[in-house]
């Protein structure tokens, strides 16, 4: 990575150009910047795929934001920098109470939880979540959102410190996640059923054993053990 002087960049139709208060860092800038995210990366580029900001100047054909407000983005590239140019769709209003800082740290972990929770685990009043690296951005924005949605959540990590965090944020219950008996512990606490959503972001060898804490609902015929690497599947796979 370069730290350059680039020419302050111009708003085209249909986009915005913000300047820059606060970015979010996220796993996934860290592999983008390493090649290894889930698209390709283009270089030259500039990292940050999260920021908050003050509106600078619209492109031609944007309405209903002015200059001067205070805004989160959610712009994939760009952010890294003094002033960012981003699609108008790519913009989120936030509460005049939020500062800078956050305000840049809602649209990805936020989005990404309620997707996860609501969009494809059609969450339901009453029912159990795990939530693993609870006190992680990504965790303490699933646990706060899985309360507002009326469920139960059995939150992990990997110190009791972290776990406090979790049981502040409303977590129901809290494991360690080197318990050697927490598979034990997630059904004992899901009514011995396991729990119908598991938002897995571990990986690795704990995939596996996340399924094993899942609520019946799924099976296979096959006596030998699937091999599945959670980011390259997807259901239309």
């Amino acid at each position: 990575m370069e730290l350059r002087d680039l020419p302050l960049p111009e708003p085209g139709p249909g986009q915005i150009r913000v300047k820059v208060e606060a970015v979010g860092i996220n796993f996934a800038d860290v592999l983008a910047v390493a090649g290894e995210y889930l698209t390709r990366t283009r270089v030259p580029y500039t990292p940050g795929m999260e920021f908050a900001g003050i509106v600078d100047a619209l492109g031609e054909g944007v309405s209903g934001v002015q200059p001067g407000v205070r805004v989160a983005c959610l712009g994939g590239t760009g952010a890294l920098a003094e002033y960012a140019v981003v699609p108008a769709a790519g913009l989120i209003p936030v509460p005049e109470s939020f500062s800078a800082a956050q305000a840049a740290a809602f649209p990805v972990s936020y989005f990404t939880a309620y997707h996860g929770l609501k969009t494809l685990g059609a969450a339901q009043p009453g029912q159990w979540v795990l939530v693993q690296a609870a006190a992680g951005a990504l965790g303490t924005a699933s646990i706060q959102l899985a309360k507002a949605m009326d469920l139960n959540v059995i939150a992990m990590a990997s110190t009791e410190e972290k776990l406090e965090l979790a049981r502040n944020l409303g977590a129901d219950v809290t494991l360690l996640q080197d318990d050697p008996d927490r598979v034990q512990k997630v059904m004992e606490a899901s009514g011995g059923r396991g729990v119908p959503l598991v938002l897995e972001v571990v990986g690795g060898k704990r995939f596996q054993e996340s399924l094993k804490m899942t609520a019946p609902g799924a099976g296979s015929s096959s006596s030998a053990t699937p091999a599945v690497n959670p980011r390259t599947f997807s259901p239309a796979n």
